[in-house]
This record gives structure tokens, C-alpha cells and sequence, in this order.
């Protein structure tokens, strides 16, 4: 079966994750986000949830074919933490290519423009995209059903009826719903170890 032959070439990022190899990165460059440039050449993604266009970060190795080519622009390590932030505010998702090592491309993806999660929303291909090391948990006694987490999830992962519930098959773990918690109800917990993203 092609879910088996074929692994996902992109996987979902953490937070904590994404600041770490940004903040010891020693080159960064960034550059437009490609899927939604399309996306609104196409008519699509009017209401992108991105806060600017130029989301998509290399490092290191890529950062300097990137800055060759001209076709971005280098930023500092501090202007790359804040980037990612503001994706975060606005619930973008952090994905990397496998076997995430010192040289890498970060986007920050949505459901509206980019390519990866149309392959799980689109066209019913979960596997186009791999989970992070982490999958949300939810303490229930503290969960107020304020529904806020479920508005914020990518993956249509978490339903509210009186208190949330998560579904852990659609997790991915990116973190979206943990940030937006106002009662810190929902957590990350690892459920894959580190050698996870270097073998999905």
C-alpha cells in the first residue's frame, strides 16, 4: 500500500523544537512562502491566518543557497525567534523536512495555502505530513470548554462538548492548542523519542 512504500517527507515541528535550532543556527535567511504566493495567484487563502508572507527560514548550508540565489533575505537569530512567534500567535504550524539536522528549511504552514496540509485536509492523506515527538494531553479537571483549542488545531484533533477531548490518532502534536489554553489545561507530552524525525 502507498501509505507504507511512501513516508511523509515533511514532519510536524514543536515549539521548543524550532527555537532551539534557530537560536544556535549560524547563518538564517528567509524568504516568501511559495504555497501561498500560488495560493493567491490562485484566488485561494484571502483569509490566511499568516501574519506576513515571508515565513519560510533556512539555516545554515540552505541559508547560503538561499541568500546565492537572491532570493531571500538573512535575518538575525533574534528577528528568526520573533517570525516564529508571531506564526505561533496566529496558529501557523511549524513543518521541517525529515532528518532535521543543522541545515534545514522551516515553514509555517496552514490549512488555507499550504501544500502539506492539503495532503491531510484535501485529499484524506494523513500520512503527507509526519507527527512531531509530541502529542497533546488534556487534564480534564482544569478544562473549562471554552472551545478555544479547538478552533486553534490544524488537524480538527480536539472536539468540546462539555470539556475537550483529543483525538490522538489526528494529533500531530504541533502545540497550536497547549499556547491558547487560558487554564493550561493541555499539554505536550512526548510519545515518540528524539531519533523520531530523523527516521519518519
Amino acid at each position: 500500500p502507498i501509505e507504507r512504500s511512501v513516508k511523509a517527507q515533511n514532519t510536524v515541528l514543536d515549539a521548543d523544537s524550532a527555537r532551539a535550532i534557530f537560536r544556535e543556527a549560524s547563518l538564517i535567511s528567509v524568504m516568501p512562502c511559495v504555497c501561498r504566493l500560488i495560493a493567491r495567484k490562485n484566488g485561494r487563502g484571502k483569509d490566511c491566518p499568516a501574519p506576513e508572507t515571508s515565513v519560510c527560514m533556512q539555516t545554515n548550508r540552505f541559508a547560503e543557497g538561499i541568500l546565492r540565489r537572491g532570493v531571500g533575505e538573512r535575518i538575525s537569530n533574534e528577528e528568526a525567534l520573533r517570525r516564529i512567534a508571531a506564526a505561533e500567535e496566529a496558529g501557523l504550524v511549524h513543518t521541517v523536512r525529515n532528518n532535521v539536522k543543522d541545515d534545514m528549511i522551516m515553514c509555517n504552514c496552514c490549512a488555507c495555502c499550504c501544500t502539506g496540509l492539503y495532503f491531510v485536509h484535501q485529499l484524506g492523506y494523513p500520512q503527507g505530513l509526519a507527527p512531531s515527538r509530541f502529542r497533546a494531553t488534556l487534564d480534564e479537571s482544569l478544562c473549562s470548554g471554552c472551545g478555544i483549542c479547538a478552533e486553534r488545531c490544524q488537524f480538527h484533533a480536539i472536539i468540546v462538548n462539555e470539556t475537550a477531548s483529543i483525538d490522538i490518532e489526528r494529533c500531530y502534536g504541533c502545540g497550536n492548542c497547549s499556547t491558547v489554553c487560558p487554564n493550561d489545561a493541555i499539554t505536550l507530552i512526548e510519545a515518540r523519542p528524539p531519533a523520531h524525525i530523523r527516521t519518519t
